[in-house]
C-alpha cells in the first residue's frame, strides 16, 4: 500500500522538540502508514505547489499563508491539542479561586493554553496569561507552563508543568476520510491513544467507541451474507463490503475506492446508472444477479446497498423457500385420490381437472358453497408438474381491503405504518415457481382487480412503496360461489379480469346433484359404518336438499356419530340446514342473536362480517351453516334492519334494527328465514 502524506505547515521556524512531539502523535497512531514531512510558509517560492493528502496547521492565520500553494483548502485541517489525563489532575490540587499566571512561548500560544484548560473544565481557578516581564505578579503563588519551565518568572513559587500538549482526539478523526482510510483499521491504535489523552471536545471518545461497535457489528453481520454484499456512498465510492464480495471482485477494495475500480467500466456505469434495475451480470465467467437498493437520510440518498447473488446460490435459496413454506403449511394436502365419488357428474369434472392440470393455464373454480373447489385447487396442484413446488392459499374474503394487496404483492420497508424493517414478501413471490389459489375471487375489491389483472397477464409484481419490478413464474386457481357474469352486469367485477381468469371453467356440481356420493360421503366423513345405517336415515339423507353440500354433510355426520345409536340427525334439517350441535336455536331466536352480536361489536368498534359472526355464534354453542347465516342476513337487510358494506363497514345496525333490540315483539315481520 503506498503510504499517505501528511505535512506539518508553519508560518516560521518552531522548535525541533514540538515537531517531535507531533511526529510522535501521529505514530503512535497510523504506524508507518503515513509519511510526515515539515513545510515552513515563509520559505516558500511564489506559486510553489504543494502535494500532500493533509496539510496540519497550528493557527488559523496559516491557512491565507497557504492559500496560493495548495490546490484543495479541503485538505487542510486546523490542529487542535490537548494534554496528558495525569498532568491535568494536578490543577484540581490548586485551592479554588486563586490566581494562577500561565505561561507559554509566545503571546497566541499562551492565549491558547488558557482556552484549551479552561476547555477542559479547569474552571475553579482564575487564569493569567504571561504576555510580557511588565505584568503584576503580585500574590500570583502558581503558574502553569505546558514544558516551559525556563520562562515562568523567579518569583512564582509554584510551578506545574503539564508537558507538551497532544494532538486531540478530533484532529485524528478529522484526517482519517482525507486519507482515505477506514477508521475501523485504527480503531485500537485509536482507542489506547484516547485513552491517554483528556478530550478537548466532550464527549467524542464515547461517541468514537460507539460508532466503532456499530462498524464492528456492521461488518460481522455482512460477513455472515451468502450473498456479495457491497455498501458505497452517493457517489459509488466504498465505505463497506463483505468476504464474499471480496471473492467476487477477486480483490479487497480500500475504503472509499470507487466502484469503477474494483469492476469492469462496463459494469460500474451500469450500477451506478439512475435508471439500473435488477440485473445479470457476468463476473470472471461467473453470472451473477445484481440488486441495488438506495437509503436516505433526512429524505436524500446517502448511499447504496449491491447485493451479488450467484446462479447457484438463486436456486439454492428456492429449494430452500420451498422447504420453509412447507414447514409453515404452504402446500396441497390432498390428490385426485382423496375426492369420494361415484356419479358421472363428478367423474366427469375429475377428468377434466386432471386434464387441465398438466398445463400453466389459469383454472376458474366454480359451485355452491362447500363444493369442494379448495379440494379440487390442491389436487391438481398436485398432479401438475409443479407439485414439488409452493402451494399458496389465500381467500380474498377474509382480508380487510387495507391488508389485501400487501399481503399478495409484499411491501418494502416504511410503506406504511407499521411496515415490518426490510420489507416483506408477498403470497406471489412466496408461490414463486408454484401455484397461487385465489379463493373467494369474487370478493376481491374493485379497486385490486386492475392489478392482478396486470399480474396475470405480465407475470410481474410490484411491492407497496416499492418501484422495482420483480419477475414470477406462478400459476394461478382462482374460486367462487359468486355469479361472476352478475357481477359484472353489476360493475361489482372486471370483465376483463374475467375473461382472463375464465381461461379454463371448471363448474363443480351440488351435493344435490350427486345423489350417489351422499351416503358413501356421509359414512366416510363421519367414521359411520355404512352397513350399519338404518333405511330411514338414508331416506332422509337422499330427500334433503343440503344446501351447504358437503360442508354441511359433514356436520350431519359428525352429529349423527355423537349421538350414535339414537339413530337420529340434527332436527332443523327440515328447515332448511343442519346444525352440529344438539342446542339448536329456532328461526326466531337465530335472528335476535345475530343482530345482538352486531350490536355489541359495534359498541366495541369491531367489524362484523359473515365469517366473524359465524366464529363468535360458534363460541357460543351455535354452530350453522354459511348458506343459513346468508339467508338470514339477507332477510334482514330486504326487512330494513342492517346494512351490509363492503370493505371495512361490513355489516351494521340501522335505526329500524337498533328499535327491534329495544322491542323484540316488532319481529314477527321477519320471523322466518
Amino acid at each position: 500500500m503506498k503510504k499517505k502524506k501528511i505535512t506539518f505547515t508553519f508560518t516560521s521556524h518552531v522548535s525541533s522538540a514540538l515537531i517531535s512531539n507531533l511526529t510522535r502523535d501521529l505514530r503512535l497512531v497510523f504506524g508507518g502508514t503515513v509519511e510526515i514531512s515539515t513545510v515552513y510558509t515563509n520559505e516558500l517560492r511564489a506559486g510553489e505547489q504543494l502535494i500532500s493528502d493533509v496539510f496540519l496547521i497550528m493557527r488559523p492565520g496559516t491557512m491565507q499563508e497557504l492559500q496560493h500553494n495548495i490546490s484543495d483548502p479541503k485538505k487542510v485541517v486546523l490542529v487542535t491539542r490537548t494534554v496528558s489525563e495525569d498532568a491535568i489532575y494536578r490543577l484540581y490540587d490548586i485551592p479554588k479561586g486563586n490566581r494562577v499566571l500561565v505561561v507559554n512561548d509566545s503571546p497566541e500560544t499562551t492565549s491558547e493554553t488558557v482556552s484549551m484548560l479552561y476547555q477542559l473544565g479547569v474552571t475553579h481557578l482564575n487564569l493569567l496569561p504571561y504576555l510580557q516581564k511588565t505584568d503584576n505578579l503580585a500574590d500570583i503563588c502558581f503558574a502553569v507552563t505546558p514544558g516551559e519551565r525556563h520562562r515562568v518568572p523567579e518569583s512564582i513559587p509554584n510551578i506545574i508543568d503539564i508537558g507538551n500538549r497532544r494532538l486531540d482526539m478530533q484532529t485524528f478523526l478529522d484526517m482519517l476520510p482525507l486519507l482515505n482510510l477506514s477508521s475501523g483499521s485504527f480503531s485500537q491504535a485509536l482507542l489506547r491513544y484516547a485513552d491517554s489523552t483528556l478530550e478537548l471536545h466532550t464527549g467524542i471518545k464515547k461517541r468514537y467507541i460507539q460508532s466503532y461497535v456499530l462498524s464492528e457489528t456492521l461488518t460481522q453481520i455482512l460477513s455472515l451474507q451468502n450473498s456479495g454484499i457491497i455498501v458505497t456512498d452517493a457517489e459509488f465510492h466504498i465505505s463497506y463490503w463483505n468476504t464474499e464480495a471480496e471473492h467476487i471482485m477477486e480483490k479487497r477494495p480500500l475504503f472509499q475506492m470507487a466502484l469503477s475500480s474494483c469492476f469492469p467500466a462496463v459494469h460500474a456505469q451500469k450500477m451506478a446508472s439512475p435508471d439500473f434495475s435488477d440485473d445479470l451480470i457476468s463476473l470472471n465467467g461467473k453470472p451473477f444477479m445484481v440488486k441495488r437498493n438506495p437509503f436516505y437520510t433526512m429524505g436524500q440518498i446517502s448511499g447504496y446497498c449491491l447485493t451479488f447473488d450467484s446462479a447457484s446460490q438463486i436456486r439454492k435459496n428456492g429449494s430452500e423457500l420451498s422447504r420453509k413454506l412447507k414447514s409453515q403449511g404452504l402446500f396441497a394436502r390432498y390428490h385426485f385420490d382423496d375426492i369420494i365419488y361415484c356419479d358421472p357428474h363428478m367423474e366427469r369434472c375429475i377428468a377434466l381437472a386432471k386434464k387441465v392440470a398438466e398445463s400453466d393455464n389459469v383454472i376458474l373454480i366454480t359451485g355452491e358453497t362447500g363444493t369442494g373447489k379448495e379440494l379440487f385447487a390442491q389436487a391438481i396442484h398436485n398432479y401438475s408438474p409443479r407439485k414439488n413446488k409452493p402451494f399458496v392459499a389465500v381467500n380474498c374474503a377474509a382480508l380487510p381491503e387495507s391488508l389485501l394487496e400487501s399481503e399478495l404483492f409484499g411491501y418494502e420497508e416504511g410503506a406504511f405504518t407499521g411496515a415490518k424493517r426490510g420489507g416483506r414478501m408477498g403470497l406471489f413471490e412466496q408461490a414463486d415457481e408454484g401455484t397461487i389459489f385465489l379463493d373467494e375471487i369474487g370478493d376481491m375489491p374493485y379497486t385490486l382487480q386492475s392489478r392482478l389483472l396486470r399480474v396475470l397477464q405480465e407475470q410481474q409484481i410490484v411491492r407497496v412503496g416499492g418501484g422495482s419490478v420483480i419477475s414470477i413464474n406462478v400459476r394461478v386457481l382462482a374460486a367462487t360461489n359468486c355469479n361472476l357474469r352478475e357481477m359484472i352486469h353489476e360493475k361489482r367485477f372486471r370483465e376483463d379480469l374475467f375473461f382472463r381468469l375464465n381461461v379454463f371453467p371448471l363448474c363443480l356440481p351440488p351435493l344435490a346433484a350427486r345423489k350417489a356420493d351422499i351416503i358413501p360421503l356421509f359414512c366416510r366423513l363421519g367414521g359411520i359404518d355404512e352397513s350399519m345405517l338404518d333405511v330411514s336415515v338414508r331416506k332422509q339423507l337422499l330427500n334433503y336438499s343440503w344446501p351447504g353440500n358437503v360442508r354441511e354433510l359433514k356436520n350431519a355426520a359428525e352429529y349423527y356419530k355423537l349421538m350414535e345409536n339414537l339413530e337420529c340427525l340434527p332436527t332443523d334439517m327440515e328447515n332448511g340446514s343442519i346444525s352440529s350441535t344438539a342446542n339448536c336455536r329456532t328461526a326466531h331466536e337465530l335472528p335476535n342473536q345475530i343482530m345482538t352480536l352486531i350490536y355489541s361489536r359495534s359498541r366495541a368498534e369491531q367489524t362484523s362480517g359473515r365469517t366473524s359472526l359465524l366464529l363468535e355464534l360458534k363460541e357460543r354453542g351455535i354452530s350453522i351453516s354459511e348458506n343459513r347465516m346468508e339467508r338470514i342476513l339477507s332477510k334482514l337487510q330486504e326487512s330494513g334492519y342492517i346494512v351490509r358494506n363492503r370493505g371495512r363497514g361490513g355489516i351494521c345496525l340501522t335505526e329500524a334494527g337498533t328499535a327491534f333490540l329495544e322491542c323484540p315483539s316488532s319481529y314477527s315481520a321477519i320471523n322466518s328465514e
